[in-house]
């Protein structure tokens, strides 16, 4: 810890925050000043989020408060060329002549067009509030959060089926759980001290069975009953296949659940829409007591999910018969030679699965009775970041539905699907200007996702989709409508306007906000070409990649420095892994106000807006994306500082001041019933057949051959078929290998690694920040372990790092750490480590057309470093 002067103490307090070590930063911490001087840290064992309990990445937050090589000052910056290695030759400037060229450039933007500038952001305890206050109040729909890296597309289905942004098990009463492509319970993704706490708890206490369906053994598959090594980017094969044997071959499946809660029921035509009443709007469904079809709505007796039907003429089938019939060609037999996973595993893991979750079953929560599926799938970026990715998702969410598992106790559940708030305003308002606390429901009976899931409203969820507008944007939304980010597309764009037909307007300026995206949009190269022409505005912590490439770059606060709140992911509050309470974390300064390195990202923001002329459009903005109540809404010709925000907001919401929010670290309170588990409360239907992909692609089609743009729209099916990775379609000679990359519990992305105390932790395990192959393959090409290795791409970029030989790895991989790589002036992580994404080329094959995401495993070929001129 840090060491404090000899003498007399003059002070000695604990102040509770929360971490920011992790991507959500939701633990709750209780830090230890004296003198001015953070020397501790611990959990506040009052916070449901953590328990008490912190990791490596919490103590790693006083190394990262006191990094002597901290940024002080704006910078702008002297040299005209931009590129990868080029010395900005920074001029250390004021705050106020920062504010002056900064708000001079975004005028002249915003008074030209505002939709030529692009909002880079990926700051989430500010996810529901910065993005939108900054995009909305310049009058910019461009933005993108991290996407190649992130989960973009795990968030598209619980949207769509579950009416949430993000899922997890329902740990407290699940008996067998997959995590496939997921490393839950590792110290890693949302929620990771609670997730590990309750994981381990059930698993060695209460005989929670865990499958682990991955091509390395991660944290979790070292802990799992069984791990299966699957081939990567496979995983839907696999996937069909389980779907076929639940429905085809055991029968697991859930009959009452898909006729009450999905579009099972719905009759769908020959050429694959539904089956509609005269109004053209409500889908029909067959009723086997009457021998009749009737909307959706009507009153049934008999509702059918199988068989074949003939209303007015027209043969239908229920959309679940249609389903059903789809997947008897995905045989484990099948799917066997391309995930490299033995039939007879295949088929006994399904019909393991289908068992578990005891169809039928019923169980009663607080004198509640519900629906009992105590068998979950718990799928993350290791199934989404591929060319099939968007569709994978959507296999693994179809078996959870079919089996009855969502939103029930022991399947899938997640947050804000309904939401009783207990701080109501005295108008009754709820949160977000009254908007509804319930998911919707659509004209054709499917669920809307509601406001509290999709930032107040203020993003596409996936459903209804979008449709093809005039290309006046800057990231290609319009040939994603059914995703809600496109950051890769707008890199492509960028480096080739041409693949779009020169559609597409380029971006001019980059407002940058704690977002590495030059490191994060795949190959670094390739991702520099395409940013070195933009004007770019950088707030961080530090000058990594990206600030390098910034023409004004303003210092903020390190997390032991902000004020704020901690939310997990959406409206006010984060699901905890306990799935028993709603947290707010409140987030203060744990040293003096005077020592506070740079200022707040919204600071800066409205420093910008008034300089520029357009503070009143900010304030206003604020005021509605915020939705500060009457009383604590700002005016429109003042300035806030983001301090005073957060008091207006905690104090209008809670209704309490904010020194007590602050002295208690986090306001929490329990979740109704209805909450945990909402299934059974609210009307929408999931959907396990995807009509709207058929609408969507027939629109996208017509849009793209009027812009005379080449763009497949051949996956928009109803029903997902298989279609192999572009990976597998890369058959390059000699190139028989694939690599993938991993992470470490104690590293984050990528600001993690300038930190000293956590980078020698990761460079004490087994596998650092280097690569990992499997030892037989290895032995095949005389490779020993420690070797010094070149990874060679197909498209010929490389990487090179030690190797860690091990079994726990699929035969045909190898693994890149994806922690490594940097170039920055930061002397603590240069040119130390293996960074996976050099090796991703920004080639549109790579490209998932229907959420944007990029292919994380690519063909390569390795060899040892001395051999390189042989």
């Amino acid at each position: 810890m840090v060491q404090v002067k000899k003498g007399a103490v003059k002070e000695d307090v604990w102040v509770k925050t929360f971490c920011h070590g992790c991507f959500n930063a939701t633990c709750g911490l209780m830090v230890h000043r004296v003198d001015g001087v953070v020397v501790g840290v611990k959990g506040d064992p009052e916070n449901p989020y953590n328990a008490g309990k912190i990791c490596a990445k919490a103590f790693g937050q006083i190394m990262g408060l006191y990094d002597p090589y901290r940024p002080t000052t704006p910078l702008v910056r002297t040299n005209p060329e931009k590129g990868i290695g080029v010395d900005p030759k920074w001029k250390a400037v004021s705050w106020e002549e920062a504010y002056d060229l900064a708000a001079k450039k975004v005028a002249e933007v915003r008074n030209e067009n505002p939709d030529d500038a692009v909002l880079s952001f990926n700051d989430l305890p500010l996810l529901d509030w910065l993005p939108a206050a900054v995009r909305l109040s310049f009058g910019t729909k461009n933005f993108f959060f991290n996407d190649p890296v992130c989960g973009s597309s795990v968030h598209c289905q619980p949207f769509i089926t579950m009416s949430t942004f993000h899922q997890y098990p329902d740990i407290e009463h699940c008996r067998y759980l997959v995590l496939w492509g997921s490393n839950k319970g590792g110290m890693l993704q949302h929620c990771g001290t609670t997730a590990t706490l309750d994981i381990a708890e059930k698993r060695r206490k209460k005989g929670l069975k865990i499958v682990c369906v991955d091509p390395v053994q991660s944290n979790m598959g070292a802990k799992a009953n069984e791990w299966v090594p699957i081939r990567p980017g496979t995983d839907m094969a696999m996937a069909l296949a389980w779907l076929n044997v639940l429905l085809n071959e055991t029968g697991h499946y859930d009959e009452e659940y898909l006729k009450q809660y999905t579009n099972a029921p719905y009759l769908v035509k020959e050429d694959g829409y539904y089956l509609r009443d005269e109004s053209g709007v409500k889908p029909l469904m067959w009723d086997a007591a009457e021998q009749k079809a009737k909307p959706f709505d009507a009153d049934f007796k008999d509702v059918t999910i199988l068989g074949s039907y003939e209303v007015n003429g027209i043969a239908c089938r229920p959309a679940f018969q249609v389903l059903k019939d789809h997947v008897k060609q995905y045989t484990p037999e099948w799917a066997s030679p391309i995930t490299t996973i033995p039939a007879g595993t295949i088929r006994r893991l399904a019909t393991e699965f289908g068992e578990a979750a005891s169809i039928g079953s019923t169980i009663k929560i607080e004198g509640v009775t519900l629906p009992y599926r105590p068998a979950a799938i718990h799928w993350y970026t290791g199934v989404s970041q591929h060319t099939n990715g968007y569709w994978v998702g959507f296999v693994m969410q179809t078996i959870m539905m079919v089996i009855g598992a969502v939103n029930v106790p022991g399947g899938t559940v997640g947050d804000d699907v309904i939401l009783d708030y207990p701080y109501q305003p005295e108008d009754k308002r709820t949160l977000w200007s009254g908007k509804s606390a319930f998911p919707g429901m659509s004209e054709e009976g499917l669920i809307v996702t509601s406001p509290f899931s999709c930032f107040g409203g203020t993003r596409s969820c996936c459903y209804p989709s979008l449709k093809p507008g005039t290309m006046g944007d800057r990231t290609g939304w319009d040939l994603i409508p059914l995703s809600f980010s496109t950051q890769s597309l707008w890199a492509m764009n960028q480096l080739q306007p041409e693949l779009f037909n020169n559609k597409i307007p380029k971006t001019k300026m980059v407002l940058g906000f704690r977002c590495n995206d030059i490191s994060n949009q795949m190959n670094p190269q390739e991702a520099a070409r395409a940013s070195k022409d933009q004007f770019r505005i950088v707030c961080d912590s530090m000058v990594d990649e990206t600030a390098e490439f910034a023409d004004i770059f303003f210092p903020m606060p390190m997390s032991f420095e902000r004020h704020g709140l901690g939310t997990e992911i959406n409206g006010y509050m984060g699901g905890t892994m306990d799935n028993a309470h709603y947290c707010v974390n409140f987030r203060q300064p744990v040293v003096p106000e005077n020592e506070i390195i740079g200022k707040e990202m919204l600071d800066v923001w409205m420093e910008i807006a008034d300089r520029a002329g357009f503070l009143a459009d900010y304030n206003r903005i604020v005021n509605i994306v915020w939705d500060l109540p009457k009383g604590y809404r700002l005016d429109e010709d003042k300035k806030y500082p983001f301090k005073e925000i957060i008091r207006r907001f905690a104090e209008g919401v809670w209704n309490k001041p904010v020194e007590q929010l602050a002295q208690d670290g986090h306001i929490k309170w329990r979740r109704s019933v209805k909450e945990r588990y909402p299934r059974p409360f609210f009307k929408g239907r999931s959907p396990i057949y995807f009509e709207h992909h058929l609408k969507a692609g027939a629109e996208l089609r017509a849009f793209v051959d009027a812009q005379g743009i080449k763009w497949d729209t051949s996956a928009y099916t109803a029903l997902p078929e298989w279609k192999p990775t572009a990976t597998f379609v890369d058959n390059k000679a000699g190139y028989d290998l694939v690599a993938i990359p991993f992470r470490l519990p104690v590293l984050t992305h990528f600001w993690m690694t300038r930190n000293p105390w956590l980078l020698e932790l990761s460079e004490h395990h087994p596998w650092g920040m280097n690569l990992v192959m499997n030892a037989d393959t290895a032995a095949k090409q005389g490779i020993k372990d420690g070797d010094e290795l070149v990874v060679e791409a197909v498209s010929g970029y490389t990487q090179r790092g030690k190797v860690k030989l091990t079994q726990c790895i699929h035969p045909e991989v190898v693994a890149v750490s994806r922690h490594g790589g940097h170039w920055d002036s930061h002397p603590v992580s240069k040119g130390k480590g293996t960074q996976f994404n050099v090796l991703v080329s920004h080639d549109i094959k790579y490209l998932d057309k229907q959420y944007s995401g990029i292919e994380n495993c690519i063909k390569i070929r390795v060899r040892k470093a001395e051999e390189k001129g042989k």
